[in-house]
């Protein structure tokens, strides 16, 4: 019996293995012609997906669909219904090889209002992704996401080349994007015991819209202070708050923040950011529960 209360990385390896298998027997239902299988017997974190010409091999990770799930009823058409909506488009591509070896040749007209800014973990990056630091641990990637697709695509040099364009045009392009699409995101939050807004749909562009000058002016605003700190445990959320001298405050929202990588979808990072007055954002250095560099010689 798996314990849907637990987090993924808390569930003991028989229960995650016996989700994987069921996971693997509703996308079978699914998908009857496709191959489904482990990708390693002990491995419960992915499961292996190839069409029958094998061509096309898809390595399919748990967690994230884990964390959709364990929100619903729990029975066996919730669980198909919750791999429709977490996989559908990259199960799609095992229908046809001739997909993936497209994926470069979108066309600049046709996916100019489709281009956006998005966090990504520096794992998941490939190597001819375009990104730029984001922290230690986390990128921000340009990529085409369009609804016809449920699939983002990672945008490349190559892709720049075919389109005749500049990075930092298609940058300003993508940045304008974001700010079409997270007008009237909807901001909520708590004054006691401490300031703090999050934001309250979780779109999987909500955590990137930081990068927004006028989404920080926002946030400014509304605390009604100029200096804030922020951080991103998932494309899906972001927290800000103020009372940034505070330092059991932020120990708190540290943790909060990692409690938040565990139970949200497309964990990202417990690192922790500063707005200064100017709007500029930074890292928090020595993150709180860090020992300062400076006195590192100093421990016992």
């Amino acid at each position: 019996m798996i314990n849907f209360h637990q987090t993924w990385t808390e569930l003991p390896q028989d229960e995650k293995v016996e989700f994987r298998d069921r996971v693997i027997a509703a996308v079978q239902e699914i998908y009857p012609h496709y191959i489904v299988r482990p990708r390693e017997p002990e491995n419960a974190d992915v499961f292996f997906v190839g069409n029958k010409q094998d061509d096309v091999r898809i390595t399919v990770p748990l967690r994230d669909l884990y964390i959709r799930f364990s929100s619903t009823g729990k029975t066996h058409e919730d669980l198909k219904e919750t791999i429709f909506a977490e996989y559908t488009g990259m199960l799609n591509l095992a229908d046809d090889a001739a997909i993936i070896e497209e994926m470069p040749e979108f066309k600049w007209i046709d996916v100019r209002e489709f281009v956006r800014p998005q966090h990504v973990r520096n794992n998941e990056l490939a190597g001819d992704n375009i990104s730029f630091a984001f922290g230690a641990d986390v990128s921000t990637a340009l990529i085409i996401s369009r609804p016809q697709d449920q699939l983002a695509y990672a945008i490349t040099q190559e892709m720049l080349d075919s389109w005749d364009m500049e990075l930092n045009d298609v940058f300003t392009v993508a940045m304008d994007n974001l700010a079409n699409i997270s007008d009237g995101l909807e901001i909520v939050g708590v004054k006691t015991p401490h300031d703090e807004l999050w934001n309250e749909k979780g779109a999987e562009w909500s955590s990137t819209c930081l990068l927004l000058p006028n989404m920080r002016q926002l946030l400014a605003e509304t605390f009604g202070v100029s200096r804030y700190r922020f951080g991103i445990p998932s494309r899906h959320r972001f927290y800000a708050w103020t009372d940034i001298d505070d330092e059991q405050r932020q120990l708190d929202m540290k943790a909060k923040l990692e409690q938040a990588m565990e139970t949200l979808p497309k964990a990202l990072t417990s690192t922790i950011y500063e707005v200064d007055a100017q709007g500029q954002i930074s890292i928090v250095k020595p993150q709180p529960g860090e020992t300062p560099l400076g006195e590192q010689g100093n421990e016992a």
